[in-house]
């Protein structure tokens, strides 16, 4: 039996925004499909009935699902119940994989077959050059530290055997905006393996660029996966990002009034996780 892989995005996006990404990824399939059996859900929280009607794609089974409960984590858990398949993805509907995203996996897979997590890099889709982390330019086995710093939701391939689903509390609409993506990879049973090999492409993003409101968002998320994961690293890891973003206000790459609001962001959710 060939190996196969779900593909759940979930999203709020228009109908041709999510016709879109279904496109890019059939097209990633077609030097493979032969080879693996592919199932793309859509988890659309618009509930947009245009997307069930339309969507069609030459190499992959496309999935839609109606959600009218917003939050990222909720609807990424949706997928994971309705998925079918033996590796789970998740993607934002504004991504899109390497021309030779898929043939990587398959060829990891091969050398690796104990691993249950396979992580790659993220670059600019309008530069194509690294961006939200420092990515290793080699291939490891990856510690709880390695996943603490390398892994985002949309940058993953795991195993659907050795994975749990979302924290709810965690994610963009949730009660904590930010770090479901970490708090989710902690969770996974077994071997991670990083290779620089797999990329994904995003939408350039930058901290300096978010709202007030987003960024204390997203300082709480992470406050709060600091306090969820306290033992052994959530606590240094706590410290040592307040401590970056205090070097980065002296250097003027971030503002002062951003330290404070992240700084509070990031104590209000280690204090009143519940």
């Amino acid at each position: 039996m060939k190996p196969s892989i779900s593909i759940v995005c979930a999203t709020i996006d228009s109908p041709q925004v999510i016709l879109d990404f279904v496109r890019r990824i059939d097209g990633a399939l077609a030097t493979v499909h032969d080879q693996l059996s592919v199932e793309v859900l859509i988890i659309d929280q618009c509930c947009s009935d245009a997307i069930g009607q339309r969507v069609s794609a030459k190499h992959a089974e496309v999935r839609h699902f109606c959600s009218s409960i917003r939050g990222l984590s909720l609807n990424r858990n949706i997928g994971i119940r309705e998925s079918r398949n033996e590796w789970i993805a998740f993607l934002d509907s504004d991504c899109s994989v390497s021309v030779d995203y898929f043939l990587v996996f398959l060829d990891w897979l091969r050398l690796t077959a104990d691993v249950s997590m396979l992580v790659g890099r993220i670059l600019s889709s309008e530069k194509q050059v690294p961006i939200l982390r420092h990515w290793s330019a080699t291939s490891f086995f990856m510690n709880q530290l390695d996943i603490w710093k390398f892994s985002t939701s949309v940058n993953c391939i795991y195993k659907r055997s050795a994975i749990h689903f979302f924290d709810e509390k965690l994610g963009i609409g949730a009660q904590y905006g930010s770090c479901e993506d970490v708090d989710f990879a902690l969770s996974v049973v077994g071997l991670k393996f990083f290779t620089p090999e797999l990329v994904v492409f995003h939408p350039e993003m930058s901290f300096s660029s978010l709202s007030d409101a987003k960024m204390y968002n997203y300082s709480r998320g992470f406050g709060a996966l600091c306090r969820k994961r306290v033992v052994p690293l959530g606590l240094i890891v706590f410290i040592a990002s307040i401590a970056s973003k205090f070097v980065h206000a002296l250097l003027m790459r971030i503002s002062w009034k951003q330290f404070f609001i992240s700084t509070q962001g990031k104590i209000s959710g280690f204090l009143y996780l519940s």
